[in-house]
């Protein structure tokens, strides 16, 4: 079949703006807004091209929006199902027209378009309710009073036989960016296969097969893209007035779609607001980790000994706390470690108790004094020496054991009871 003769494509960029930005296609263009609306070659076969520049651009050069969450604002995250089309009319490529940050360069969802699909949403709740006047009123109060939808089937001559004052709406709906980075752009087609058909107003008109296909080509954000949507209450708001803007907004990106054809499956959306919250929790908690972290890292740089005896215990008890936060954290084993090296550095410098004074600390309850008396036939000859001395102390508590290890107690082993009896012996000069 034959094709149309091309139009010669046109630069819109003046000869010395381009020159400036590298030549044909502006290479050097660091703005993939600007590129799209004001330095791309119409006409021709140009247009695809010039919409991957624009997608290349944007990947290069686009910044991520700070988010922006003023006091009490009720903030969604949805993540695209699909790709999405918005402000398809519009700019220098026909057609081609995307919504772009002018400054950042990202895709985004002007509040306008934001708050026009949430009353929409608002629209069929109060059509499905049959027309009930609560949910109404509630629309007006969020949206505004007159709601704009003159097409809406009676919405706002209901509200003016309620006595519905002019007001504005007592919720802000700000533009919707790309959640944490800048999305992806991709170059999305369409093809008319019967364009004089539908071009043709006559009646008895038939869509032939001789008809040369038109390839449409637009940009497009790449589904898989998750945006955040703030809502502020304003004057006058109340949490149920607020809810309200949440559910309709969240029902109007799930059921309704958000953007150009969503007839034809583009611009639906999934609410990830719990996933997204749950991981900037972890985000957060992450942050403060590595904040306390960098905290203990400089504590141990800037640690100076104490000069003075008097001040090591309570060098020691600081010591502890810290690594006991450092394993709260679960820092890296190597700065536990130093902590630990640091402890025993001042333990050092402790007066050294004997292992009788060791053990007569550690031997405050029974059971903890039979467990080490197991041990006995194990034990160097130091500990063996210092347990033999506490077992002869007469009306202590190891004295009190030791009378039970030879009255034979229930589950000691037999070796260990005979060779506390030989040490005995041996220290009391044979004697039984």
């Amino acid at each position: 079949m034959d094709r149309p003769v091309s139009k010669v494509s046109r630069p819109c960029a003046p000869v010395a703006v381009r020159d400036a930005l590298g030549g044909e296609g502006c290479p050097r263009c660091e703005n993939p807004s600007l590129l799209l609306g004001k330095f791309a070659r119409v006409g021709g076969n140009d247009k695809a091209d010039a919409l991957r520049a624009v997608a290349a651009c944007h990947d290069k050069h686009a910044k991520p929006v700070t988010p922006v969450e003023p006091q009490g604002a009720e903030c969604v995250w949805a993540r695209l199902r699909s790709r999405l089309l918005v402000n398809l009319a519009g700019g220098v490529l026909e057609n081609a027209g995307l919504a772009l940050h002018p400054h950042f360069g990202v895709p985004y969802l002007p509040g306008s378009a934001v708050k026009g699909i949430a009353r929409h949403a608002a629209w069929c709740e109060w059509e499905g309710a049959g027309r009930d006047a609560a949910v109404a009123r509630r629309l007006a109060a969020v949206f505004g009073f007159p709601t704009g939808d003159k097409k809406k089937g009676g919405l706002d001559e209901q509200l003016r036989a309620l006595g519905e004052p002019e007001h504005a709406g007592c919720v802000a709906f700000l533009p919707a960016y790309p959640e944490a980075g800048v999305g992806r752009l991709e170059v999305e087609v369409a093809t008319c296969h019967h364009a004089k058909y539908y071009q043709s107003k006559e009646p008895g008109a038939k869509a032939a097969d001789d008809e040369s296909p038109k390839p449409v080509f637009f940009p497009a954000v790449a589904a898989g893209v998750t945006f955040r949507f703030t809502l502020v209450p304003l004057r006058g708001c109340t949490p149920e007035r607020l809810e309200d803007a949440r559910r309709w907004l969240l029902r109007a990106l799930i059921i309704n779609g958000a953007g150009a054809k969503t007839a034809a499956g583009y611009g639906w959306f999934e609410d990830v607001t719990a996933e997204v919250q749950a991981d900037l929790e972890r985000q957060r908690a992450e942050a403060e980790r590595r904040k306390a972290m960098a905290r203990l890292e400089k504590i141990l740089a800037d640690f100076t000994p104490p000069e003075n005896d008097a001040d090591v215990p309570a060098a020691i008890e600081e010591a502890k706390r810290l690594r006991i936060e450092a394993e709260s954290l679960r820092a890296d084993p190597a700065l536990i470690q130093r902590f630990t090296d640091r402890l025993n550095t001042l333990r050092k410098r402790l007066p050294q108790e004997s292992p009788v004074e060791v053990l007569r600390r550690r031997w405050a309850r029974e059971r903890d004094i039979v467990k080490d008396a197991k041990r006995f036939p194990t034990a160097n000859a130091e500990m063996r020496e210092a347990m033999v001395a506490l077992f002869l102390e007469p009306g202590t508590l190891p004295h009190r054991v030791y009378d039970a290890i030879l009255g034979g107690l229930k589950g000691f082993p037999g070796d260990a009871q005979k060779a506390i009896c030989d040490a005995v012996k041996d220290r009391e000069g044979g004697r039984a």
